[in-house]
């Protein structure tokens, strides 16, 4: 896919191309992280500066149904740190990148604004929702027998190396650098957004 968008791309002229990347796309435990480095050194090695690469974390949506719901389960340590962002603000970055034609070839890690665990989250929820919020952890099996069933094999192999990945670490980026980031494209007109400003959001 990459390939064929890179050749597209340079054959049509086309002056800018956002890729949606991954945070940390190097990390050789995840799969899939890593086959986002490779599609970003063929768009880069196709479209040189025209091409800006996001590198989001994950994002605040993955849990706010859960939140919103009163569970949050998740197979991996609830004590896993994570400094997630929010879409909204990943698709400013990414208008901003698309529409400013004096802006190329940069590459912006987009780490939320804190740094959270699981655990966390749920308290911080439950404390903007005012009801209670749980947090819950499933073991790989119970998951790969639930939500993993009816995903193709692949998606299943690399998510299961994701959650593991997760219980090593978590995902955590620089909180600055979404900052950073809306700074230098321009498109800084309110803070990043918390993960309690989402969940507030929530009906």
């Amino acid at each position: 896919m990459a390939v064929r968008l890179a050749d597209a791309a340079a054959a049509a002229g086309t002056p800018r191309v956002v890729f949606h990347s991954v945070l940390h796309p190097d990390d050789a435990r995840m799969p899939h992280h890593l086959r986002k480095r490779d599609a970003e050194r063929v768009l880069r090695s196709a479209l040189d500066d025209r091409l800006t690469i996001l590198r989001p974390a994950a994002y605040h949506q993955n849990l706010l149904d859960q939140a919103g719901a009163g569970v949050i389960t998740v197979p991996y340590s609830p004590d896993a740190p994570f400094s997630n962002v929010d879409l909204g603000d990943v698709a400013q970055v990414a208008a901003a990148a698309l529409l400013n034609p004096v802006i190329g070839g940069g590459v912006h890690d987009l780490a939320g604004p804190q740094v959270l665990t699981t655990e966390e989250m749920g308290r911080q929820a439950a404390a903007a929702l005012g009801r209670r919020v749980e947090v819950r952890r499933i073991s790989i099996e119970s998951w790969l027998a639930g939500p993993g069933a009816s995903l193709p094999a692949p998606a299943r192999e690399a998510l299961v190396a994701m959650f593991r990945a997760y219980d090593d670490g978590g995902l955590v980026g620089d909180p600055a650098s979404l900052l950073s980031a809306l700074g230098a494209l321009g498109a800084l007109d309110r803070p990043a957004t918390t993960w309690v400003e989402a969940v507030s959001r929530l009906p």
